[in-house]
Formats: structure tokens, sequence, C-alpha cells
């Protein structure tokens, strides 16, 4: 059915992948694993959504295949890409599973260097869940609509870090709401930077959740969610209200600067 090097692979918002042989194919799931210990590889490092998948998936695994043995390992990195190109040049034993994001989709589709796994080798296996995908933009832009972003000439496009299926997804080898790509060219690391990014890590710590996932899960009434959402809301209308007055004593204050 698979050839020898044929790995099975589980990719999702939370995926699984897993290599098989052809002899492992031929035995009872069962049978195989009693015995055996299996490495289960998750693309980020320990807490955050991800990890959470990768463990409780293990744990469930090793409790359903009896006499296995399942060892979460982290392997973070290149946005999911170094743990993903681990598990495709594992040994294909069956002994190596791992967790990683649906952006290596993207990444493979631009051509992303890194990724050395080729993904239409593997056959997805589950899923743990779906995320949706939306493409936010300010209050005070004047795009209001997606026709409007299609007829755009130019569009700078804010993303998460280099690998990730946000960036993938922003940034194609053909743009598709402009005439050319446009990325920032700052490379200062100043306060707002610095801030930004700390109060971002602390929400996300503290709750496990990225901003997509828990609009999601509102629709749990969970507590945790409901707060994290609202203190997300907030945080994102204080810093558009800091702006806007940014904006607005800027040249004001510059003139003084200069009469004085």
């Amino acid at each position: 059915m698979f050839g020898r090097k044929r790995h099975w692979i589980t990719i999702g918002a939370s995926a699984l992948s897993l290599a098989l042989t052809s002899a492992a194919l031929a035995q009872s799931e069962a049978d195989f694993f009693k015995g055996k210990t299996v490495n289960y590889i998750i693309a980020t490092a320990p807490g955050g959504g991800y990890d959470l998948y990768g463990r409780l998936v293990a744990e469930y695994m090793q409790k359903h295949l009896p006499g296995s043995t399942f060892v979460p390992r982290n392997m973070p990195g290149a946005g999911h890409i170094i743990g993903a190109n681990f598990i495709y040049a594992s040994k294909p034993d069956g002994l190596t599973i791992g967790t990683f994001n649906t952006g290596l989709i993207y990444n493979q589709l631009v051509g992303v260097d890194a990724l050395k796994a080729d993904l239409t080798k593997m056959s997805w296996i589950g899923k743990a869940s779906t995320d949706p995908r939306a493409i936010v933009i300010s209050a005070n832009s004047p795009i209001k609509s997606f026709a409007d972003l299609q007829k755009a000439q130019n569009v700078l496009f804010s993303t998460s870090g280099v690998g990730s299926a946000g960036y993938a997804f922003a940034r194609p080898r053909t743009p598709m709401f402009a005439t050319r790509n446009l990325w920032p060219d700052k490379t200062t690391i100043d306060a707002p930077l610095v801030i930004g990014a700390t109060l971002f890590g602390i929400g996300w710590g503290l709750s496990g959740l990225c901003p997509g996932p828990a609009i999601e899960n509102l629709a749990t009434l969970s507590p945790r969610i409901v707060v994290f959402v609202a203190a997300m809301a907030l945080g994102m209308a204080a810093h558009d209200a800091w702006q806007r007055r940014r904006v607005a004593t800027g040249p004001s204050t510059l003139a003084a600067k200069a009469d004085g």
C-alpha cells in the first residue's frame, strides 16, 4: 500500500505525524507497539497549545496501546520547521510521531528553503483542532472591505515570525493584493516593540491561547477565554487611542520644539 520510505503524518492547527514501515503496517497496531518506546516530537517549546495537544495525544496513545512507552520531546525553532524536518528525516520504523502547524503547507507552497520535509510524501492521519484565519485591518485604514484590499496598490502586512502560517500567507512569491511586496525596513529594537512583545508573551503564556483560537473558543463561554478576549480587546482599543493621540500631537510637538 505504501512504500518503505512513505511517512504518515497528521497536520492541522495541531498535527500528528507517524512514520511506518511496510512490516509495521502488516501487524496489528497494538501488537506492533508492545514493549517499544515512541518518541513524540513537539515542534514548539514547553507550554502553550501545541505542547498541550502533543502531551495529551501521547498520553492517550500510550493508554490505548498497552505495553508501549511514549516520550514527548520538545524540538522548537523556525516556526515548527525544525521539528517537522526531524520527523521527516527519522527512520521509518513507526517509532517517531510529531506535532506541528499547518503553516508548513504554505511554506512548501512558497518554497521556503529551510523546510526539507516534503509534505506531498506524507499522509494525514488525524487533526486535533481547526483554527480560522483572518486578515485584520486597523479601523483607521482606508481599506474597508475585501474588495478594497484587492484594489489596493501597496499593502503593508505585519505577521508573526518567519516560518509561521501568517508569514507564509503574507509573503507569496507573487503578491495577491499589491504590485510588489512591501516589507518593513526598520531593524531597530525600540520601547514599543519590547513592551508589546512582552505583553503579548505574558498573555499567551498565561492563557496558552493566541487571538484567533481565543475568539473561536468564545462559543464555549469559558471564563478564562472570556477574560482573555476582553483583555485583548481592551488592550487593542487602548493602543488605537494612543496611536491616534500620538499622530494628532506629533506635528504640534515638533513645531513647539522648533520654535523653542
